[in-house]
């Protein structure tokens, strides 16, 4: 029942955000099982439902919650976002930080700080082996117009443990330092690319063989 903002007299509130990032949720819910007990459930935040809302360059959330008790903002770890160039072939990418989500009594899940004015919206999300995948969206004008495919890992926030982007152009992905940003010494994996201008769906899952989606 989308006509009140107040839960029915048997529910309780899984996620109960500080005031200051409250934003609206209008995309299903992926849940699947957590490690420990219960379950995880990962979400988006935001909307396109007036002429504001197509400007707003207000931050939505995507989040990783442990459905065990309610939470609140101080029982996530933030993982943060660095955008990142890829010169031959061009593409723009970005990396996660890799913050450790040790879940116990106080700490509940994670949270992702998206780009201004970047949300998340369309049809339902996935979580698949470990992976949480959606398109975000960027639906005001300008040169960050546009959508990004995220691929994150669904317990932490942080990137998977392979490439999941060819980021050479060689035509395969690769587990080695070629589909990796190579900073000096250190090496990143990309958790998402942008797609370039317009909206884009949200991701399907083709299985190829019994090996390879």
């Amino acid at each position: 029942d989308l006509s009140s903002s107040t839960l029915p007299s048997s529910g309780t509130a899984l996620y109960v955000p500080d005031s200051s990032v409250a934003r609206a949720i209008t995309v299903a819910p992926s849940v699947s099982l957590h490690p420990a007990s219960g379950f995880l459930v990962n979400f988006g935040t935001g909307r396109v439902y007036t002429d504001a809302d197509l400007t707003s360059t207000t931050s939505d959330y995507l989040y990783g919650i442990w459905d065990n008790g309610s939470v609140s903002t101080s029982n996530l770890v933030t993982q943060t976002l660095t955008t990142r160039t890829v010169t031959s072939p061009a593409a723009t990418v970005r990396t996660a930080s890799n913050n450790a989500v040790n879940y116990s009594s106080t700490v509940k899940g994670w949270r992702i700080v998206l780009g201004s004015g970047e949300r998340l919206i369309g049809g339902d999300t996935l979580t698949d082996s470990g992976r949480y995948t959606v398109t975000t969206t960027v639906p005001n004008s300008g040169a960050a117009q546009g959508a990004w495919l995220v691929e994150v890992t669904a317990l932490t926030g942080a990137a998977p443990s392979a490439p999941f982007f060819d980021l050479n152009g060689d035509g395969a992905v690769k587990t080695d330092n070629s589909d990796r940003i190579n900073i000096g010494s250190d090496s990143y994996i990309p958790m998402a690319k942008f797609l370039g201008a317009g909206v884009y769906s949200q991701p399907v899952l083709a299985q190829y063989s019994n090996t390879l989606d």
